[in-house]
């Protein structure tokens, strides 16, 4: 009499929808019965014993492989692997499909992390040690699927499902028992639907995490800038220095003077400088799963706008103080003083020199070397420089990124650091996203630099 065997199709799930539904209907063209791997795909440990007991009343295990290692156990090991290690201890006849490594993949259906990655590579070499096939579409696949199965049927065949017509009451039994663990998986297929992670994040105060920060900081005005330009005769050699100031003079300054890229230079490094030392700014983020289920590979990019620059803690610490620019004497104030320290009156030279200043301002502050910091002896400390989150080198964009996250849970995250570099209302955009969610959470909060 014909028998049905029961086929366990084992997969990740995002990456090989399709492949996994070209592999069910494949089997259902033989007559056979597929156990879809959407059943388990929660990755909930509750589940494992459900997960086994399809496994043992499994006559032939296939295994599906991408460029995804899948949802991992509180072992570190995904389900796929996990699955396959239960199969091939139960001497269950195991057929692998491993897809071509030259295969050009998307992102989304490549592992994001190393660490994965590494896991993903030594799961396949564990798996090759045995007979695999290699596909490169899901049409492929399917086909061989089919004569893989066939050819295994052949060569090792199990004890199926055979319809016993000649006994009803063991039928009926059976249809029971059938119908009892369809109904069980049901429920377990309604209760997976159901579960689902729900992250927010707040905004944290530095100091006590306890609450949330104010998000309102003082504008501290940094070192003024330095502003100079050549010297004309027409515009500069005003009549009472005529005497004291000549051509040759002037020209002998304007040859002396910075190129205007080098002063651009100084003041954008004195500018960073000033505001690294009066406007930087932290908080922390914290980051709390609401849902009834435990969310993973956790990440919230936080886009800070023009006026906001994001830093890590240390590199703030790095910015120092530019060398002051080598500015020649001004042959005009020289001359000014000459004139003070003999016969014009103070009060003439005073307004002249008002005058004077109209076309040079090297702010005098800027010359009153601040201290730098000192050496933070916490820098030796191994995985000092250690943070959960990423600062990218164009300093508006930082991400977090957590692991994982069982529901009602809080992370916190460490200090976030970043320098005002104006006045006003800002907007930090921002976006969540977990391994469960299809798309990511946008949000937004505001800062203000009065």
């Amino acid at each position: 009499m014909e028998k049905k065997y029961q086929v366990f199709i084992s997969s990740t799930y995002n990456d090989l929808k399709a492949e996994r539904e070209k592999a069910i209907n494949a089997i259902l063209r033989l007559e056979h019965i597929p156990i879809g791997m959407e059943l388990f795909n929660a990755g909930d440990d509750a589940q494992w014993a459900i997960i086994q007991r399809a496994i043992d009343n499994t006559d032939y295990y296939i295994l599906i492989v991408g460029f995804r290692y899948g949802s991992v156990t509180e072992e570190d090991i995904s389900y796929t692997e996990k699955e396959y290690d239960y199969a091939i201890s139960k001497k269950i006849p195991v057929i692998a499909f491993i897809k071509d490594r030259k295969v050009p993949a998307t992102e989304d259906e490549r592992e994001s992390k190393v660490k994965y990655q590494k896991k993903l590579d030594a799961f396949i070499s564990k798996v090759q040690k045995k007979e695999v096939n290699y596909w490169r579409n899901s049409d492929e696949l399917a086909a061989q699927i089919t004569s893989s199965l066939v050819n295994q049927i052949k060569l090792t065949p199990r004890t199926g499902w055979i319809r016993a017509d000649f006994d009803p009451i063991t039928i009926s039994l059976e249809m029971a028992a059938l119908s009892k663990e369809n109904r069980e998986l049901h429920k377990v297929v309604d209760n997976i639907s159901k579960r689902q992670p729900d992250l927010e994040i707040a905004i944290l105060d530095p100091n006590n995490t306890d609450e949330e920060a104010t998000l309102v900081y003082k504008y501290q005005r940094p070192e003024r800038n330095i502003h100079v330009r050549p010297l004309t005769v027409e515009d500069d050699l005003i009549d009472e220095v005529k005497e004291l100031v000549t051509i040759q003079d002037l020209q002998l300054y304007n040859d002396k003077l910075p190129t205007q890229e080098v002063i651009d230079d100084y003041n954008s490094r004195i500018t960073l400088y000033g505001n690294a030392q009066k406007n930087a700014h932290c908080f922390r983020l914290g980051i709390t799963n609401n849902g009834n289920a435990k969310a993973n590979d956790i990440s919230v990019d936080l886009m800070f706008p023009n006026g906001l620059l994001a830093y890590y803690d240390y590199d703030i610490e790095d910015i120092a103080k530019p060398k002051d620019l080598n500015l020649p004497d001004n042959p005009i104030w020289k001359a000014l003083d000459k004139l003070h320290t003999s016969k014009m009156p103070g009060s003439i030279v005073a307004s002249l020199r008002q005058f004077s200043s109209q076309w040079e301002n090297i702010g005098m502050a800027s010359l009153n070397v601040m201290p730098l910091p000192s050496l933070n002896t916490d820098r030796l400390r191994p995985g000092y420089f250690d943070r959960d989150h990423i600062v990218d080198d164009k300093h508006d964009t930082a991400i977090v990124e957590v692991d994982s996250l069982i529901h009602s849970r809080m992370h916190i995250s460490d200090e976030i650091w970043f320098i005002a570099t104006q006045k006003g209302n800002f907007t930090i955009e921002c976006k969540i996203m977990c391994e469960e969610y299809e798309e990511p959470i946008k949000c937004s909060f505001n800062i203000e630099i009065e």
